[in-house]
């Protein structure tokens, strides 16, 4: 670690979404403020079932997303309105540290 350099607290707000729900997730992501996002597909099972593709087998997409508190909130009130209820997504929150040059705010 760089000892002359004092690191900044960023919120990441993880997704794991079905991949139907990818472009209108991070169309809204972005419209709540966040700079950017990494997004991988995945696979697993929860207590929704979910729908494989039947050329990939992914069926999931996993979003991370760094962000200040006010936007990471936002976000995750919007993952978790009533309209996500039918469809396997969760979204989570929790605190991370970075180069201030690297935080992207």
């Amino acid at each position: 670690m760089r000892a002359d350099v004092d690191l900044v607290e960023v919120c990441r707000v993880t997704i794991i979404a079905e991949t139907v729900l990818e472009k209108t997730l991070l169309e809204q992501v972005q419209r709540l403020g966040a700079r950017g996002y990494t997004c991988s597909y995945c696979f697993g099972k929860g207590r929704h079932e979910v729908v494989e593709d039947p050329y990939t087998g992914r069926s999931l997409v996993k979003m991370v997303i760094l962000a200040p508190p006010p936007v990471a909130r936002a976000i995750m009130r919007y993952v978790h309105t009533e309209q996500f209820r039918p469809f396997p997504a969760l979204a989570y929150l929790d605190t991370v540290l970075v180069y201030p040059d690297h935080s992207g705010f």
